[in-house]
């Protein structure tokens, strides 16, 4: 591949979505100069005549609204995620017209020497043998890198296409996405298609460009989505394909029947089973199975790894319970047999039994002796985690291998080619919680972004200085500390979380306090109180700051497998699990194995040597929205971005460096055709206005204001003075072109005059003969169209002469059959009038037999039910007897004002009241139907009972005439559930229950009346308990106010008493008087009774005498009651 194809030809910068030229820019050749016809005002941000953030997003904002999603900024390509499909963009002509142009760029300047916008290509003499390159995909996560690299496999299998017929790698490159991205890829919050690891892709090209080789390294596969997915989220793609596309015979095969991601632990946390984009999983499976097919995977090997896929999630499901046997002192658990661990043992060759022990117990190895331990349940469910995560991991790893065994097969014998490698890198990532995951990704961005800085910054302006000159130093962050913060020897984070993994005793806990102890004091490093408690830290990056919480990082640093669970996978029958038992890591092994930290770490390094040996492009993704909607660009978003992927530092030393740069002799072989003292075109090279101005200035002076500098081996341009130069370059080598063109032509022109003479009689000659012929050929035609044309003329009268006769033959034929159908229509017609008649006699009779019938069956029902339902109520008795069985808020309300205004009124709103009333009614036996049914309380309503035929000999069956009744309806079932009762309509559900409303009656059975009552005496009973508690309670708070009176009153007597203690010895003698006379009036008061009472009982005792002889002893008590003495006097 030529060393000059630079990034913006694969994806169209400067160029409309209808794949027209912008004006003001060649293709490929995106403008430097601010231009009012190109959308944005230029193709190339540093063209901008105002480079600062909001000049950038506004540019950016006009070229996203007209559907220009990408933008160069020097040697970096802005991608902004359209969220929409781009018609045009991508299209085979369009990527043709690229190719096309680079070439012709290529072979404008003398093979792509000197010519390249990248600052570190190779530029000690002209390119004549390829150049390795890379392009670095980079972004937030939904900004659309996995899109992005297709498109550049698309554009590489495009290029090596019109070199070569065999389309075999090429396919197998662009093939091999949709397996990856079903294992590796899954929906997350920002992006429904995102990539869960690393990818780095390598494509190695012949020295004719043609395409020979692949390979592709993965890193960091996110494991622990397998286990916990947050809600909006889900799993890897691969279980969802396979469960909407599996076959009948497949699923009988693998256990599933008819299981859905709903019945999956590993899928349903999330609650979320589909994806935002539209797209389709069984489209997906399909097209994932047919790509495997391409990369020669294998009929059995797919079916092996769906196969695998399924016991995974079956694995998922497995539960432990509790050990009865265990003893107080140790905890052990036992797998349940359930239909997800049988499932588990079978689809992984295993038994049970096996598969039981090596989840619930645990390998010791202690002195060359193999100890079992039983494990807890939460050991148990940890040692399940590592499983899944382990056998799903060696499955990638071994479908990474065997899409590079199936693109890495061309020969190693063709040299002297070069290689174009595509990397698809983790987004910079925070999230609520990060863990050990989140760390390795921002490190990995870190570091990348170091590379960047290096590429953009460093080498720019260490060769400039080297150079000698003239230069203005542009600062630009340095991102050295953070990487030593991570992953520096001995004080690193990484380094210290090895050294736990390292000893037997280490923990989370200890590998916390040590790196607050060695860390603290990082200007990077901050770690607060409260973040100490809960075991976080917080790191400085170069995007912001993001806080980690220290959980499980060993067990995930160690990545390490039990060893009972080794040794289950190595018992196992399956074939699959023998092919990726390699890929996984085994816990006491004899091989000490790096942690998965190093792994890492290593893997970084190889990845930065390989990028450095490359020549670099950047393709910066940019996230417009966070709700993925199109026509939709959020500034904050886009700003937040651009600054923290370096952006505007990029844009300046752009703008202010030299893309272009010649060796000395390079520059002097291309444009020694130029005279330096050229009068007329010099004056066009100062940028001073006058050309006294200009020759003042000293030698490098005057080349740096006319873009050109002069260094100690080469000689830099800007852009806008390289594109000057060469346009004066081709403007004189296009009029030398076209004087020798001329001069060819006249000489050529003399040489062979009498031959061109001779030629011209002969071509006279034969032009004659042909026109000759043409003409006979002309009048040969004529006669023949004559008569041709004689022939149709008679023709056409014969024709109009049988046409003639034949109109005449219809018509008598029609006139004919008229009359036959006329005679038909008539006897119709009297058929079908004597038809109605006896229809209608028929009908007139049926219709007073169906009426008699009616009635009489009405007059049954009607019968039936006053049988049936024995007690009627009014609506408003019904409402005044139960309404206290109803909802409280109806009968609880207060009687205010307006209430009783609207009583007053009850005239003006009668029909308010009764629609009030009514709606009372019907809520109250809806709720006394729901709570008096009962399952099969009245099945006569539901589903009508034959009665019992009664007893007859054998002799009256015989002589039976009537013919047996025509078979029942089919009814509804009558319910037995709540839930059916509900479903059934209203009146449905009054039946049921043994009530009905009808003309302001309420019906009711007498079994339900009877519950109905109860339910009211209940209730009726249940609330004159209350009010004697409450009227107890009244009289207890009566009682202890009358006592309190009581004793107020007592105490104020005895103050009385106790005031007045002083004034007893003083009135003693008054006292003393006072009972004297009190005495002396007594013994006169009796002295006068006695007196009276004398004279009284001789009174009575005559007239008692005189009425004993006349007394009746029937007189009545009342008579007695008149005079109490004589009642007395009886008495006694």
């Amino acid at each position: 591949m030529p060393a000059s194809s630079s990034t913006s030809a694969l994806f169209g910068v400067g160029k409309r979505t209808n794949g027209h030229d912008s004006k003001g820019a060649a293709v490929g050749e995106p403008s430097t100069l601010i231009h009012d016809s190109i959308t944005g005002g230029v193709d190339d941000l540093i063209g901008l005549t105002h480079l600062h953030e909001p000049a950038i997003l506004h540019a950016l904002r006009l070229r996203y609204t007209a559907d220009i999603i990408y933008t160069s900024t020097g040697p970096i390509l802005l991608a902004i995620n359209p969220f929409k499909t781009m018609e045009g963009v991508y299209g085979g002509g369009l990527m043709d017209l690229y190719r096309r142009q680079g070439e012709e760029k290529l072979i404008g300047r003398g093979g792509g020497s000197g010519g390249s916008s990248n600052p570190t290509s190779p530029t000690n003499a002209p390119e004549k043998s390829p150049t390795n390159q890379s392009i670095l995909v980079s972004g937030e996560s939904g900004a659309g890198k996995t899109v992005t690299t297709k498109i550049v496999l698309n554009y590489f299998a495009m290029l090596s296409r019109k070199l070569q017929e065999k389309e075999n790698i090429a396919n197998q490159v662009l093939q091999s996405n949709p397996i990856v991205e079903a294992f590796g890829n899954a929906r997350t919050m920002r992006n429904d298609n995102s990539s869960r690891f690393g990818k780095y892709i390598n494509i190695a090209f012949t020295s004719e460009g043609k395409l020979l080789r692949a390979s592709i390294d993965t890193y960091l596969l996110e494991k622990v989505r397998l286990i916990h997915q947050c809600r909006g989220e889900r799993n890897f793609h691969i279980f969802y394909q396979f469960l909407a596309s599996a076959s009948r015979t497949e699923r009988e095969e693998l256990c599933l029947n008819d299981m859905t991601p709903e019945d999956f632990l590993l899928t349903n946390q999330s609650e979320t089973y589909d994806r935002r984009d539209g797209v389709s999983d069984v489209d997906m499976h399909n097209e994932m199975v047919e790509a495997m097919q391409i990369m020669n995977f294998g009929e059995d090997t797919v079916q092996h790894l769906m196969r695998l896929i399924v016991a995974i999630l079956f694995a998922g499901n497995m539960t432990f319970a509790a050990d009865s046997h265990s003893s107080s002192y140790s905890e052990s658990c036992s797998l349940e047999e359930n239909e997800a661990s049988l499932a588990v043992a079978k689809l992984l060759g295993v038994s049970f039994d096996k598969l039981a022990a090596s989840l619930t117990t645990k390998v010791l190895f202690a002195r060359g002796d193999i100890i079992h331990k039983g494990l807890d349940r939460s050991a148990a469910e940890k040692a399940n985690e590592a499983l899944i995560k382990s056998m799903y991991g060696a499955a990638f790893d071994f479908i990474t291998e065997k899409i590079n065994l199936s693109i890495n097969a061309g020969s190693s014998d063709e040299n002297g080619g070069a290689s174009k490698s595509t990397g698809n890198i983790f987004g910079f990532e925070t999230f609520d919680v990060n863990n050990f995951e989140q760390l390795c990704i921002n490190y990995t961005n870190e570091t990348l972004q170091q590379q960047f800085n290096k590429f953009v910054f460093k080498l720019e302006q260490q060769e400039y200085e080297r150079e000698g000159i003239l230069w203005k130093f542009i600062p630009f962050p340095d991102n050295q500390d953070v990487l030593d913060l991570i992953d520096k020897p001995r004080t690193g984070i990484l380094q210290l979380l090895d050294e736990q993994c390292m000893v037997n005793w280490g923990s989370d806990e200890k590998f916390s306090l040590n790196l607050y102890s060695n860390c603290e004091k990082h200007s990077r490093f901050s770690a607060g109180s409260a973040q100490k408690v809960r075991k976080q830290f917080s790191v400085e990056h170069y995007a912001g700051y993001v806080e980690y919480t220290i959980e499980n990082w060993l067990e995930k640093n160690k990545d390490q497998l039990p060893a009972a669970s080794v040794e289950l996978l190595e018992s196992s029958e399956f074939e699959l699990i023998g092919q990726i038992k390699k890929y996984v890591r085994s816990e006491g092994s004899k091989i000490t194995t790096k942690s998965l930290g190093k792994q890492f770490s290593d893997s970084l390094k190889i990845l930065r040597a390989r990028i450095d040996a490359t020549v670099p492009h950047y393709v910066r993704c940019l996230k417009p929205n966070d709700e993925l909607a199109p026509d939709n660009f959020d500034p904050k978003q886009i700003v937040e971005q651009l600054r923290y992927c370096g952006v505007l530092e990029a844009v300046r030393v752009s703008r202010a460096g030299y893309p272009t740069r010649y060796p000395h002799d390079v520059f002097m072989s291309r444009y020694y055709m130029l005279c330096p003292n050229r009068s007329s075109d010099s004056d066009a090279l100062a940028r001073p206005q006058t050309l006294d101005e200009f020759l003042k200035l000293d030698f490098p002076s005057r080349c740096a204001v006319a873009g050109l500098q002069l260094g100690q081996t080469k000689v830099f341009l800007r852009r806008d003075a390289f594109d000057f130069i060469e346009a004066i370059r081709n403007e004189k080598f296009g009029r030398n072109v076209t004087k020798i063109s001329k001069t060819w032509r006249r000489y050529y022109v003399r040489r062979e005059g009498a031959e061109l003479h001779r030629k011209k009689e002969a071509i006279i000659k034969i032009q004659g003969t042909m026109r000759g012929h043409l003409a006979r050929r002309q009048v040969f035609f004529t006669i023949a169209c004559i008569v041709k044309l004689q022939s149709i003329l008679r023709m056409i009268r014969r024709r109009q002469t049988y046409e003639r006769e034949r109109v005449a033959i219809i018509m008598i034929q029609c006139f004919a059959r008229m009359v036959i159908a006329k005679y038909r229509y008539e006897e119709a017609i009297r058929q079908r009038a004597a038809t109605t008649i006896e229809s209608v006699a028929r009908m007139r009779f049926q219709f007073l037999r169906y009426k008699k019938q009616k009635m009489a069956a009405t007059l049954i029902k009607v019968a039936y039910r006053q049988h049936l339902y024995q007690v009627r109520l009014l609506y408003g008795t019904f409402l005044k007897r139960y309404y206290m069985l109803g909802d409280p808020a109806d009968f609880n309300k207060k009687k205010t004002k307006r209430d009783r205004k609207k009583k007053i009124l009850l005239a003006r709103h009668r029909n308010a009241i009764i629609n009030e009333k009514r709606q009372e009614l019907i809520r109250l036996v809806n709720k006394l139907s729901a709570e008096t049914w009962q399952p099969g309380m009245f099945e006569s309503f539901s589903k009508p009972k034959l009665r019992d035929a009664p007893q007859s000999s054998p002799t009256s069956v015989v002589k039976r005439v009537r013919p047996p009744p025509a078979p029942l309806p089919d009814f509804t079932p009558i319910p037995q559930s709540k839930e059916g009762y509900l479903e059934r309509s209203l009146p449905s559900r009054y039946c049921l229950a043994g009530m009905q409303l009808c003309h302001g009656t309420v019906f009711l059975r007498p079994e339900t009346f009877a519950r109905l009552e109860d339910m009211r005496n209940t209730l009726v009973a249940g609330s004159s308990a209350k009010i004697q508690a409450a009227a107890r309670r009244k009289i207890g708070v009566e009682d202890l106010k009358r006592k309190k009176a009581a004793t107020i009153k007592i105490q104020s007597v005895l103050r009385m008493v106790f005031a007045k203690r002083q004034l007893v010895p003083m009135r003693k003698e008054f006292a003393a008087a006072l009972i004297q006379s009190v005495w002396r009036m007594s013994a006169t008061k009796r002295r006068v009774w006695n007196q009276y009472w004398s004279t009284q009982t001789t009174e009575l005792s005559g007239k008692l005498l005189s009425r004993i002889s006349n007394f009746s002893w029937h007189t009545s008590s009342a008579e007695l009651s008149h005079n109490s003495l004589f009642a007395i006097l009886v008495m006694k």
